[in-house]
Formats: C-alpha cells, structure tokens, sequence
C-alpha cells in the first residue's frame, strides 16, 4: 500500500515538473490562459487599447515606418506591398528562428492584409486606425500579463527590432 501512494506521489510530483518544463519551453503564443478571457481581464484589456503609454507605443511604430517612407510614401496609408513585407518583418521579429517560416508568413501576412486593410475611396489601405487595432492585438496576444507596462514595452521592444539595422562584422 504504501509503496503504490509513493509511486503515485512521485509521478504527480513528476507530472507537475513535466508540465511547468513544457511550459517553459513551449512559446507564449501557443500557451493558452483562461484567466485572460475573464469578464474583467476583457474589460481591463479593453481600457488598454486607449491607454497613453499603450498608444504612445503603437504611435512610436507608425511614426518610425512613416519617417522613413519605406513602408508609406508618405501617404498616411499604408498599401499592399509594405504591409505584407512589415507583416513578414513583424512575425520574424516575435517567432522563434527555427518556428518561424517566410511562405508561412507571407501568406499569413495576405491573410492579414484582407483583415486589415480598409476601403478608402476604393482602394484597399490600412490607415492609422486600422493600424492601431492591429498593434493592439498583436501586442494583447504575444504578452504574458495584462498590463500597459507590459504592453508599451512588448511594442517598444518590436519598434527597436524591425526598424534597427543591425550591422554583424564576420573576422576571419
């Protein structure tokens, strides 16, 4: 008898080791937390999206694509072509280099474009609001904790790596 509750007793312990690694290892965008779909934590996450820090985040990205003109022209919209490509840019900079796939991500990124994009004076676009609700969501996904801190920094942390260039010197 009690040599079987130990048993059981070591595979629970065990069971729960096994499962804090899988969560260890598995990326946060693949774990699921139930505590993010409550009543309250949608309320919470709601008030997010008009949050200073929150927006001042997603407006550092929009005016850092913007001041460069690779992605607008200087339009104020951004079309099909660079959206796809910051899409693409986006998703290598959250993913895991062995996860992360170019085709997967392109047609992801046409799938985006569909969602996206906005019909302004019939042409398909994605304007500054449009851009915001995408950040937003992006940023409400990928982030571990409901909070504007964590937020801001997850899309500061996004603005610095798709709009760095990063220069490796090779010696040898």
């Amino acid at each position: 008898g009690d040599t079987n509750s130990g048993g059981m007793a070591a595979g629970m312990t065990t069971l729960k080791a096994v499962t804090k690694l899988k969560r260890a290892i598995t990326p946060y965008y693949l774990q699921y937390n139930p505590k993010f779909e409550t009543s309250s934590a949608k309320e919470l996450r709601e008030e997010l999206r008009a949050h200073p820090q929150v927006v001042g985040a997603i407006d550092r990205l929009w005016t850092s694509i913007t001041g460069y003109g690779k992605f607008l022209m200087y339009t104020g919209f951004i079309e099909k072509d660079p959206y796809v490509l910051l899409s693409i840019q986006i998703q290598k900079a959250v993913m895991e280099p062995d996860v992360f796939d170019e085709d997967v991500a392109r047609r992801t990124a046409e799938d985006e474009w569909i969602t996206d994009s906005v019909d302004i004076n019939g042409v398909r676009r994605v304007d500054h609001s449009a851009f915001h609700k995408a950040l937003f969501e992006l940023a409400d996904i990928w982030t571990p904790e409901i909070s504007a801190a964590t937020y801001s920094a997850f899309l500061w942390k996004l603005t610095q790596r798709i709009t760095t260039l990063r220069v490796v010197v090779y010696e040898g």
